[in-house]
């Protein structure tokens, strides 16, 4: 909620935006991690929390709840037309670029490999070991290079950052997604497409304003946005 308790994010999941107010005004994040222990993704947080007591990186907290909600969705996506393929190829996508990312991040904060290995989502499209060759490289150069290719599987130019790597990948997996569903027959995909369509807007927007926010170059912005410039 902003200042004005105008809502910031989206609402219409299993809480109700007074509960998010009543988080709000709770003192620690134990706290909040303990009210909302009662619902799922809650109590897989409370999983988190003695790691996060010994590194005070909430990060663990975030990614326990993420690996709660791909692998849940991933449960749930059965077949049921026959033509769901393309969605749960793109929701194994997402779980590779959060391997991934998790492991980039562990490289550049010096994370103990073994903690970072136990939180690794299970059903991706990329084996474990496989994915798991990122943190082998001899330097952030390579480990960038080794995960666009596992993830982004397009292009010669390797991204220079996470956060660009993070982009690009999105973009790339929206790429191919929105290019497999649309072709899909008319049933779950095509809810499916639009939805995604929606969020790459959203993605380019987002960057846009962030970036005007930062005060970047707009030769910055366009890249991070993923538009190609044009002359004029």
């Amino acid at each position: 909620m902003s200042f004005r308790d105008v809502p910031s994010g989206l609402f219409g999941g299993r809480m109700k935006r007074e509960e998010f107010r009543s988080l709000m005004n709770l003192s620690s994040i134990e706290s909040v991690i303990e009210s909302i222990s009662r619902l799922p993704f809650g109590l897989r947080a409370m999983q988190a929390l003695d790691q996060y007591r010994k590194t005070n990186d909430v990060s663990f907290i975030f990614s326990t709840m993420d690996n709660f909600y791909l692998e849940d969705v991933m449960s749930s996506l059965k077949y049921f037309n026959g033509d769901e393929g393309s969605v749960r190829r793109y929701f194994k996508e997402q779980i590779d670029l959060k391997n991934a990312t998790l492991l980039l991040k562990s490289i550049k904060l010096h994370v103990d490999h073994d903690l970072i290995r136990t939180h690794l989502i299970n059903g991706g499209s990329v084996k474990p070991e496989n994915i798991e060759e990122i943190l082998h490289q001899e330097n952030m150069e390579s480990s960038l290079k080794k995960a666009s290719e596992l993830v982004i599987q397009q292009g010669n130019a390797y991204p220079a950052t996470i956060v660009d790597f993070e982009l690009q990948a999105k973009k790339a997996i929206y790429g191919r997604s929105i290019d497999a569903i649309s072709y899909s027959a008319l049933s779950l995909t095509s809810i499916f497409a639009f939805i995604l369509m929606s969020e790459m807007e959203r993605e380019v927007m987002r960057a846009i304003v962030l970036g005007k926010a930062l005060k970047l170059p707009r030769e910055r912005i366009l890249s991070i946005a993923g538009i190609e410039m044009r002359g004029g």
